[in-house]
C-alpha cells in the first residue's frame, strides 16, 4: 500500500539560500537545527603550495555523514588562504563545482577538477584555461616539476590510464603514458620529471594494488612492489627522488612503507594498531622538506590522529589527537604543519600550528555557534557478530534522555562496504538522537580502520556477511537497558541502504520500519563488474541462484515493515531505475512505502533544500513508525 505518492522535489523548494563562506570569526546562534546545518559549508579537500604559504580548497557540503560536492547553483569556487596572514581570496568564479586543487612548483596556479574535466587557473589575473574537454572523466592532476605539464587519469579510451597534457600558451597536447588495461591511480611526478609514480589494479585485485613507475616519455611500466596480494598505494617521492613512501597492509595494518624507486626490500613504519587513512581515503604522506620525516594521519578506532615518522630510526611520535578527526595535513616552510581539524560540534576547518603543541584556526566554515551541548552522547561500543567476529559501533544517545523511559532506536549503515562512522561533523545524526533516539552507527565486516582481515572479510560472502553483522547489530542494540526492542528501525545510504533492503526481505521482524537511500535494490544483470564478483564470490553466469538470494528485489513479498525509498534522478553509482522497480514491486504486493526522487542530484543529496527535505521526510518516518 502506497503510504504516500512518488514525489519528484523541485530543487530549491524550500527557498533556503547558500551560506556564504568567509574568514571572519563565527557568531552566536540560537540553539542546534536541521535548517542551520544544512546551510553550513565546509572545506573540501585542500592543497599545501609548495613553499608552504598558501593553501587552495573548494567547499562541500555533507549528506548523512559524509561529503558531498555541489554541481550547480551554489558558491562552488575555489578558495587561496594566505597562511601567514589569514587573507581569503577566490581563485576561482562561475557556477559549475570545482574541487581537488593542486598548486603549480611556482606557486602561481591551480589545476583542478571540473565537469569531468582538468582546468588550471593563474592566481594572478584569474585567467582560466580547459586543459583537457570530454572524452571521459579526468581526475588526479598533478604538475610536473617544470610546470608545463599535467598527469592525470583519464577514462577518455575506455580503460583507466595515465594521461599528461602539455600546457603551452593556447595550446594543449595531450598523451596517453599507458595502456595495459590496469586502473590507474594517483599519478605523482619524480622530482627530476623523469618518470610517474602511481597505484594501479587488475579487475579483481581491488585489495591488492600495486605502485608502479612509468618513463614520463611513455614505455614500459615497472611494478616496483611485491605482487604478493597486499596492497599498496599512495606512493611519494622524497624531496632528492631517492626513495618512495607509500602505504601497504603488509603487516596487517595500513601503515607507511618506504622503498628505492628501482625496487628492493620495503621498510616499515611499525605504528600499531592503526590504519593510515584518511575520511576522504587519501592518506597521502608528506615528506618534510628536508626529507628527514613524513607526516601522515593514522585511524585509531574512528577517531583520526597526526603523527610525524623519522626517517632515520622509522621512529613515529602523534603530534595531534583527540575528540574528532586531523587530516589533510602539510608542510609549512617553518616547520609548522597545517591540516584541516572538525570533531562533533565543529565543521572542517584549516589550522596552522608548531609541529608540537596547539594551532590557530584560519578558516570558520560555520556562522552557527555549534557548541557540544548540542550534540548527542557518544559512545564506543563493541558486540560480536554471528560468526564471533567483533564489530564496532558508534551509539548515539540524547543527552537529555531520562533513565527510566526506554528509547526507539535506529541502526545506521554506512554507505559503502569499505568505509567507516568517524567521530566527526554529523549534524544529521546528532539532531537525530537529540530528537529522542538510541543511533548505533555500524562499521561492518569490510570497513577501513580494523586492519587488513577486518577489511577483508567480506570477500567471498558480499551481502552474507555484513548482513549477519546487521542481524547482530540488532540484537545488541534491543539487549541496551536504554532501548525499547519493540521499536527499532534501520536505515543506509548506497551499500547501507542495500543492506538495510536485505534486512527487510530476509529477516522481516527484525526491523519494525526501514529507509533505503539510494541502496540498490537487484544485483542481477550486470555482467562486467568484476569487483562485485570477487566480493559475491562467484559470476552470475555460475551461480544465478546466489544473485537471485543477494537481490532484495526478489524477496519483496516477504517484506512486513514499512519502508521510506529515496533517490536522484542522476544517480550514476547506483541508477534510479533500481528503485523505480523496486517501488513497482512494492506497489505489485501492496506493501507500505513512501518514496521520493531528488531532481538534478547525483549519488548523495548536494542541495541544500533537498537534503532539509530528506532529513524531515526521515524523522516524520520513523517518529510515525517507531512512535515517537
Amino acid at each position: 500500500m502506497r503510504l504516500g505518492p512518488v514525489v519528484v522535489a523541485a530543487a530549491g523548494c524550500l527557498g533556503l539560500p547558500a551560506q556564504a563562506f568567509d574568514s571572519a570569526m563565527p557568531r552566536s546562534a540560537p540553539a542546534f537545527s536541521l535548517e542551520q546545518s544544512v546551510q553550513v559549508r565546509t572545506i573540501g579537500p585542500v592543497a599545501v603550495s609548495r613553499d608552504g604559504r598558501l593553501a587552495a580548497f573548494g567547499l562541500a557540503g555533507h549528506y548523512f555523514g559524509f561529503p558531498v560536492i555541489p554541481r550547480f547553483g551554489y558558491d562552488n569556487n575555489l578558495r587561496v588562504l594566505a597562511l601567514d596572514t589569514g587573507e581569503l581570496r577566490y581563485a576561482t568564479s562561475g557556477v559549475a563545482a570545482k574541487t581537488r586543487p593542486v598548486f603549480s612548483p611556482g606557486n602561481d596556479a591551480l589545476a583542478y577538477e571540473s565537469e569531468d574535466d582538468i582546468w588550471h587557473v593563474r592566481l594572478a589575473d584569474g585567467r582560466t584555461t580547459r586543459v583537457t574537454t570530454n572524452g571521459g572523466r579526468d581526475t588526479g592532476a598533478t604538475w610536473s616539476p617544470d610546470g608545463r605539464r599535467l598527469a592525470f587519469v583519464s577514462t577518455r579510451e575506455g580503460s583507466t590510464d595515465i594521461w599528461i597534457a602539455t600546457i603551452e600558451g593556447e595550446r594543449h597536447g595531450i598523451n596517453r603514458v599507458t595502456s595495459d588495461g590496469m586502473a590507474k591511480e594517483d599519478p605523482q611526478w619524480s622530482p627530476d620529471g623523469q618518470r610517474i609514480v602511481y597505484t594501479a589494479r587488475g579487475p579483481l585485485d581491488f585489495y591488492a594494488q600495486g605502485v608502479f613507475v612509468v618513463p614520463a616519455a611513455g614505455g614500459t611500466s615497472q611494478r616496483i612492489t611485491p605482487n604478493d596480494g597486499f596492497d599498496h598505494s599512495q606512493a611519494r617521492w622524497s624531496p632528492d627522488g631517492r626513495r618512495l613512501a607509500f602505504v601497504s597492509d603488509r603487516a596487517g595494518y595500513m601503515h607507511v612503507w618506504t622503498m628505492e624507486p628501482d625496487g628492493g626490500q620495503p621498510e616499515h613504519f611499525d605504528t600499531g594498531r592503526k590504519d593510515s587513512t584518511s575520511p576522504h581515503f587519501d592518506v597521502r604522506p608528506v615528506w618534510s622538506p628536508d626529507g628527514r620525516r613524513i607526516l601522515v594521519s593514522a585511524n585509531s578506532q574512528g577517531r583520526y590522529e597526526l603523527m610525524v615518522l623519522t626517517v632515520s630510526n622509522r621512529s613515529h611520535t602523534v603530534v595531534r589527537n583527540g575528540p574528532g578527526q586531523f587530516h589533510e595535513a602539510g608542510w609549512r616552510h617553518d616547520g609548522e604543519i597545517v591540516y584541516v581539524h572538525e570533531n562533533a560540534w565543529s565543521p572542517p576547518d584549516v589550522y596552522v600550528g608548531p609541529e608540537r603543541g596547539g594551532g590557530r584556526q584560519l578558516t570558520f566554515s560555520s556562522h552557527v555557534a555549534f557548541r557540544e551541548a548540542h550534540t548527542a552522547r557518544m559512545e564506543r561500543v563493541a558486540f560480536r557478530s554471528t560468526d564471533g567476529l567483533e564489530i564496532h559501533a558508534w551509539l548515539l544517545s540524547p543527552r537529555a534522555a531520562v533513565p527510566a523511559v526506554r528509547l526507539p532506536a535506529i541502526v545506521a549503515l554506512h554507505p559503502n562496504g569499505y568505509g567507516q562512522f568517524y567521530d566527526h561533523w554529523n549534524p544529521f545524526f546528532h539532531f537525530v538522537a537529540q530528537s529522542g533516539y538510541a543511533l548505533l552507527l555500524v562499521d561492518q565486516r569490510g570497513s577501513s580502520g580494523y586492519g587488513r582481515e577486518f577489511r577483508r572479510a567480506q570477500i567471498g560472502n558480499w551481502g552474507t556477511g555484513t548482513f549477519e553483522d546487521v542481524r547482530a547489530a540488532a540484537a545488541f542494540i534491543k539487549s541496551r537497558s536504554e532501548v525499547d526492542p519493540g521499536r527499532v528501525g534501520v536505515m543506509g545510504l548506497s551499500f547501507g541502504g542495500y543492506q538495510t533492503l536485505l534486512a527487510l526481505t530476509r529477516t522481516p521482524d527484525l526491523f519494525k520500519a526501514g529507509v533505503n537511500l539510494m541502496g540498490p535494490s537487484d544485483r542481477r544483470g550486470r555482467p562486467g563488474d568484476r569487483y562485485r564478483q570477487l566480493q559475491i564470490g562467484a559470476s552470475e553466469k555460475d551461480d544465478p541462484a546466489l544473485y537471485e538470494r543477494i537481490s532484495p528485489i526478489a524477496s519483496v513479498a516477504a517484506i512486513r515493515s514499512p519502508i521510506l525509498i529515496i533517490h536522484s534522478d542522476q544517480d550514476r553509482n547506483v541508477p534510479p531505475e533500481d528503485s523505480y522497480r523496486l517501488i513497482d514491486e512494492l506497489e505489485r504486493h501492496g506493501k507500505r512505502f513512501e518514496s521520493v526522487i531528488y531532481p538534478g542530484e547525483a549519488h548523495g543529496l548536494a542541495d541544500p533544500a533537498h537534503q532539509l527535505d530528506s532529513y524531515r521526510r526521515i524523522l516524520t518516518f520513523f517518529d510515525r513508525w517507531l512512535g515517537q
